[in-house]
């Protein structure tokens, strides 16, 4: 089992005056849930955890008993933060570090400072430290000026997690208010987020941990498919099957997080036909409009009225568009990405995620032309009773552009570069586009 940490902003007060008041106080739960604006479920659950540490036996060590319950009820009144095996606690043998914890025998009333105190993480369920308000202004002060505070602290919280850190530290120092640690209030799951546990208030918990454990779960799990045996053929996934093509518009993240399935034939072939077909469609329903506008050149009234001629030259011209679009657009692609700190990323790999990613808007504009092959008489029919699905493919474009930033960010770039070149820039391009049109 794994370390599922929580942060949670407590004031040094809060552990007499709010937690072990409420126990004292049979009419506690309704208050405290009335006070948050909590739901009538979530103030029937806030009841039943404190009626919980009411039946806590005098004996039981704090860390996994009360200081656990100050957790979860301090989850359900405040926001808090998760942070997936990122634990003070693991930084207490440093002498350095270990000034910054509080004793949590000094913040209980005089009746409960008789029992077993630890004040660092010993298990799973249960509390870890106490940083008291001074303390966390004072780890981040230290935290720019000591060297060695600030590689601890960088080597505990790797991968990202450091910055969730920073927002849980400084949502307590914004409140007045220290911070606590306890492991398992929050259990989230990373492959079906629906199934997750918390034992406070789960909508309390900010995403931003959360969704770094996800995608490092994502990410250990292409490893470990990329690691595995090779299938047998017929049994391969294909990037094209309807269930890869779901994970690339719902979680791209995942269908990028390796790149080597993407390689398979013909697939890759195949991928950067359709995005030549769908580039073609949008120069052909140019002379579809000049047909329904009765400006129609010989090309536009060859094309008005036969499906067979239409679909003819998309299948020829997007095979040339295809070919065209892998390169050009591989190259820009790739130029972005060393500009994001990539490096010499090879060439033929940037090209295959970036044919895949652009298939988010390629393929719905093909779907709808297959639909409307079947549904109007002709090329001509289609264009002019098409008007109503501009909104809807535009919505799959904007998309295409976060799809793009993920598909960059599973290169080694630098996200906040990435986000500008894949994200922002091409977002704002496209809204001066709609601009310039509504206005021409």
């Amino acid at each position: 089992m794994g370390w599922d940490i929580s942060y949670h902003p407590l004031g040094e007060n809060d552990v007499s005056e709010l937690y072990f008041a409420a126990l004292d106080n049979p009419q506690a739960a309704q208050q405290l849930a009335a006070q948050a604006g909590l739901g009538e479920e979530d103030a029937a659950h806030l009841a039943l955890r404190l009626d919980e540490a009411r039946s806590l036996p005098p004996d039981a060590p704090f860390n996994s008993g009360h200081a656990f319950y100050v957790a979860i009820v301090s989850g359900f009144l405040r926001p808090h933060h998760y942070i997936r095996g990122g634990a003070f606690s693991f930084l207490a043998d440093d002498p350095v570090m270990a000034r910054y914890i509080g004793d949590w025998r000094t913040l209980v009333p005089p009746a409960y400072r008789q029992g077993e105190f630890d004040n660092v993480l010993t298990h799973n369920y249960c509390a870890g430290v106490y940083l008291p308000y001074a303390s966390l202004q004072a780890l981040r002060r230290d935290a720019d000026s000591d060297p060695h505070v600030r590689a601890m602290l960088e080597q505990r919280f790797s991968d990202g997690r450091l910055a969730v850190f920073w927002q849980a530290v400084d949502a307590a120092l914004v409140q007045g208010m220290g911070l606590m640690e306890a492991s398992e209030v929050v259990e989230p799951n990373p492959l079906d987020l629906n199934a997750s546990r918390s034992r406070s208030h789960l909508l309390n918990c900010q995403p931003d941990g959360v969704v770094l454990y996800v995608e490092a779960a994502m990410e250990q799990l292409a490893d470990a498919l990329a690691s595995a045996p090779p299938q047998p053929a017929a049994t391969r996934l294909s990037p094209l099957s309807p269930r890869a093509l779901l994970v690339l518009f719902m979680r791209p993240t995942s269908f990028f997080a390796s790149h080597g399935w993407l390689r398979l034939q013909p697939e890759a072939l195949a991928v950067a036909w359709l995005c030549g077909i769908s580039y073609a469609m949008a120069r052909v329903d140019k002379y579809l409009g000049q047909a329904v506008a009765g400006k129609a050149s010989a090309l536009a009234s060859w094309l008005a009225e036969s499906w067979g001629r239409y679909w003819l030259l998309l299948l020829a011209v997007g095979a040339l568009n295809g070919v065209i679009l892998r390169w050009l657009g591989g190259w820009w692609f790739r130029r972005r990405l060393r500009w994001c700190g990539a490096g010499e990323v090879p060439v033929a790999e940037t090209r295959l995620v970036y044919v895949y990613q652009d298939l988010v808007q390629s393929l719905p504009l093909l779907l709808l032309a297959l639909c409307q092959t079947a549904l109007y008489a002709g090329p001509a029919a289609a264009h002019q009773a098409s008007t109503g699905w501009g909104v809807l493919m535009l919505l799959f474009t904007l998309w295409s552009c976060v799809v793009s930033y993920r598909a960059a960010c599973s290169f080694a770039v630098n996200q906040r570069r990435a986000r500008w070149w894949f994200l922002q820039l091409p977002l704002a391009s496209y809204a001066l586009l709609m601009a310039g049109a509504a206005l021409a």
